[in-house]
């Protein structure tokens, strides 16, 4: 069906974790966010799995930005990510660290994301979104603002030591 592409679309990369992908209100509020035809890229780890150019996502991911002209990527991380716990224990093993983390992983991804799609990536909005998953079930949401960074924002530039998530503007809570 060549020719068929989405006017103004975004892509959302998630988590797999059933937390999130079973649960009604979260994808309802994703599918209000983001519109109801976005682009899905759920993986292991969501957006972390984006800091390595070679990641197998990047498939996904470059077929949205050169097919569906997409003008937004939403990037969502969450609270006790499993493949965190198995790959980063140490990034994870306090609140601080984590925040810490979770920052470290949205520039690292969203640089990255723009060194490997330089063209395709012009124009397009790069959002965090930080998923707090509280032991009822429940989900609340918060958009986390972008960070300025001083000078060239590359992949290799990104440090690990910035600091923790402020609190979002925008926050869904889910039951």
């Amino acid at each position: 069906m060549s020719g068929n592409h989405h006017s103004g679309s975004a892509v959302f990369v998630r988590c797999m974790d059933p937390r999130l992908t079973e649960s009604d209100e979260f994808n309802a509020w994703a599918k209000n966010e983001f519109g109801p035809k976005h682009d899905l890229i759920s993986t292991a780890g969501g957006p972390i799995r984006l800091m390595s150019p070679d990641s197998d996502a990047y498939v996904d991911l470059g077929i949205s930005l050169h097919h569906h002209n997409v003008s937004r990527i939403g990037l969502c991380l969450h609270s006790d990510c499993g493949y965190n716990n198995e790959f980063h224990p140490e990034e994870v093993s306090t609140p601080e660290r984590e925040h810490a983390w979770m920052n470290y992983c949205f520039h690292r991804a969203a640089a990255t994301i723009r060194q490997r799609f330089a063209s395709a990536t012009r124009h397009v909005a790069i959002e965090y979104y930080y998923a707090t998953i509280h032991p009822d079930g429940s989900v609340t949401v918060d958009r986390v603002p972008a960070m300025t960074v001083e000078g060239n924002l590359s992949a290799d530039n990104i440090q690990p030591n910035i600091k923790g998530i402020e609190p979002g503007t925008k926050r869904v809570q889910t039951a």
